[in-house]
C-alpha cells in the first residue's frame, strides 16, 4: 500500500511539474487503486482542460511512467483526473471477483467477472447486453487473459443445458485446454476453412430461432424459455486471432460475421 504522505508528495510534484508548462491547478483528492493512481486537480481560473490532455506526454515523463491518462474533465465535476500506473501493481485474482457480494447478487444472464475497476471496485458484465464483443491490443496486453476469464466466468455459473460453447482458435494454442468441457457443440475448431461452415451453421440457427419465436410470439431466448420446460441454451462463439482466419477465408467469414452481429 502507499502511504499518505508519499502520495501527497507525488501530488505536490505534479502540480509544480504542470505548473512549469504554463498550465495552473490546485491539488485534489488522491484515489488510489490496485494498477493505478487517479490524482484530482482543479484547474484554476480561465485554464482550459484540453491543455491538460496535451501534456499527457510531458506528464508521463516527468512522473516517470509508461503512459498516464488524463481525464479531462472527470464526468460531473469540474476537476481533471491524471491516472498514473503504480510502481507494484497488484495481481488481481478471479476468485477475488467471483467470491464478492456484487457478483453473487448480480442478475446478469450471462455474467463476466471481469476484473476490478481502475479504484479497486469488482468489474462485471452482462454478455447479453453486448454480445458483440471485439477484444482488441498489442501483444502481450491481456487479451487472451480476458477470453479466459470471460470463458471461466461463464463456466462457473452455467451448466451446459443453460450455455452452448462453439471455440475457434486457429493458432491451436489459447482454448485446446477446453477441449474436453461438456458445454462445447464441437470440438475446437482450428482449421480456418472449418470455421467459416461453422459460422454458416451458427446463421442458420440463428434464423431458425427466429422463426421459431415468431410462431411463439415470444422476443428473445428468456421470453422463450419462460414459456418452455425445456431451455434454449445461449450459444456463445469465441474466436481466438479474428484476423487469422480474415486472412484466409476473409469474404465467407465477413458475410457470417455482419449478419451474426446485425442481428443474433
Amino acid at each position: 500500500d502507499l502511504s499518505n504522505d508519499y502520495l501527497k508528495e507525488r501530488a505536490e510534484f505534479l502540480r509544480s511539474s504542470i505548473s512549469t508548462f504554463g498550465v495552473e491547478g490546485k491539488t485534489g483528492s488522491i484515489k488510489t487503486g490496485p494498477i493505478i493512481t487517479l490524482f484530482e486537480i482543479e484547474p484554476s481560473e480561465g485554464v482550459r482542460v484540453n491543455k491538460f490532455v496535451q501534456l499527457s506526454d510531458d506528464i508521463a515523463r516527468v512522473m516517470e511512467a509508461d503512459r498516464v491518462r488524463v481525464i479531462a474533465p472527470i464526468p460531473g465535476t469540474s476537476l481533471v483526473g491524471v491516472e498514473i500506473p503504480n510502481n507494484n501493481p497488484q495481481t488481481i485474482y478471479l476468485k477475488s471477483v467471483i467470491n464478492s457480494e456484487k457478483y453473487d447478487k448480480s442478475d446478469a444472464k450471462l455474467k463476466l467477472a471481469i476484473g476490478k475497476g481502475t479504484l479497486g471496485d469488482i468489474a462485471i458484465l452482462d454478455l447479453g447486453d453486448m454480445p458483440h464483443l471485439l477484444i482488441a491490443g498489442t501483444t502481450g496486453s491481456g487479451k487472451s487473459v480476458c477470453i479466459n476469464t470471460i470463458i471461466l466466468s461463464l463456466l462457473y455459473k452455467l451448466t451446459p443445458e443453460k450455455c452452448k460453447f462453439i471455440l475457434i482458435d486457429p493458432k491451436m494454442l489459447e482454448l485446446s485446454t477446453y477441449e474436453r468441457i461438456p458445454h462445447l457443440l464441437c470440438p475446437v475448431i482450428t482449421e480456418p476453412k472449418r470455421a467459416a461452415s461453422v459460422l454458416g451453421w451458427v446463421v442458420k440457427e440463428m434464423e431458425s430461432r427466429y422463426r421459431l419465436m415468431t410462431k411463439e410470439g415470444v422476443r428473445n431466448i428468456d421470453g422463450y424459455n419462460a414459456k418452455h420446460n425445456l431451455p434454449m441454451p445461449y450459444i456463445v462463439v469465441i474466436v481466438d486471432e479474428m484476423s487469422d482466419l480474415m486472412l484466409v477465408a476473409g469474404k465467407e467469414i465477413e458475410n457470417y460475421i455482419q449478419k451474426l452481429s446485425q442481428m443474433a
